[in-house]
């Protein structure tokens, strides 16, 4: 399966529970926009080959990194 991304969150493939693709990572750095200030979110970056129809996500815990950061509040 395909997602679509879009680094504004919110504006990716909605998977529910306002959970949303963000991106695709091809280096070592990413930046989402459209985040809400004094907010905990939650991430999860999965490790997938192929491509086009052919892409194979790798969801066990060795191949997926998950985390939590809060925005901060405006001065």
């Amino acid at each position: 399966m395909d997602y679509n991304a879009n680094s504004a969150f919110g504006s990716g493939d909605n998977l529910g529970d306002n959970t949303f693709v963000v991106g695709e990572i091809t280096g070592s750095s990413f930046s989402v926009t459209n985040l809400t200030p004094a907010t905990t979110y939650h991430l999860a970056v999965f490790e997938f080959n192929g491509t086009a129809s052919n892409t194979f996500y790798l969801t066990d815990p060795a191949h997926v990194l998950t985390g939590s950061v809060t925005t901060l509040s405006p001065p």
